[in-house]
């Protein structure tokens, strides 16, 4: 019965929101994330954000656990003509919000990496409740991941620092020598965009800001510096 009040407090003050961001102009990407956001709550889908102290992670290699998945992503993925031939992996998956969003398209393979145990039990718990069963976990620091060969789209939500960056961009050269194939990486908050324009053969594609539209003049943010658009590099075969 508690979780039952929660869950209708907050529809309440999510719908509350709504309405005000509707007024501004903002209503449909709105009123499809209230959308989103009443099925976690209904399914008891736990994305809560979580800290680095709380996650006892190296502040070196990793950052907080936040969810990426959602309306917005969704929108950039409908912009990217995802195929059955198509393989994802979410570098940096937490508890998996993002992947909720990949079942929502015809990937052949879905996948997610966590350096948490904690973060993929609770991406298995949530995938369960949502019957999503077409997806692998791993438990892995993303730079000592080596098993890239099969994934032609790389996601990332601004997972971990720039010395993490800098192995796992070397990683995929790497696979992309071994398995020569078009790659797309979808970096959401590039903070370490510089990072990849300077240590890989990966070219930068475009960008989308944060309601998931294209922007026309995209404006390369320092490094470190935190942005909410997405930016897209492929290297091509």
């Amino acid at each position: 019965m508690n979780h039952v009040r929660k869950g209708i407090s907050r529809v309440a003050r999510l719908i509350g929101y709504s309405i005000s961001e509707a007024l501004n102009g903002n209503s449909r990407i709105i009123w499809r994330y209230l959308l989103f956001k009443i099925n976690l709550l209904v399914h008891r889908i736990d994305l809560n954000y979580v800290s680095i102290e709380d996650l006892g992670l190296s502040e070196k290699r990793s950052i907080w656990m936040e969810n990426s998945g959602g309306p917005i992503l969704e929108s950039i993925l409908n912009q990217l003509g995802i195929g059955p031939t198509d393989s994802i992996i979410d570098l940096g998956c937490g508890k998996g919000g993002a992947i909720i969003t990949f079942a929502k398209f015809p990937f052949r393979k879905i996948a997610g990496l966590d350096i948490s145990l904690d973060m993929i039990r609770v991406a298995q718990d949530n995938f369960l409740k949502l019957r999503i069963d077409n997806t692998e976990l791993y438990c892995c620091d993303a730079g000592n991941f080596l098993d890239l060969d099969e994934f032609n789209y790389i996601y990332m939500f601004n997972p971990f620092k720039f010395q993490v960056m800098e192995e796992v961009m070397s990683n995929l050269c790497d696979s992309a020598m071994r398995n020569p194939r078009s790659i797309t990486i979808i970096y959401r908050n590039p903070v370490c965009h510089k990072v990849i324009m300077k240590n890989s053969t990966f070219k930068f594609l475009t960008a989308f800001d944060e309601r998931g539209e294209i922007i026309l003049n995209p404006i390369y943010k320092k490094l470190y510096e935190d942005t909410g658009d997405t930016y897209l590099y492929r290297q091509d075969n």
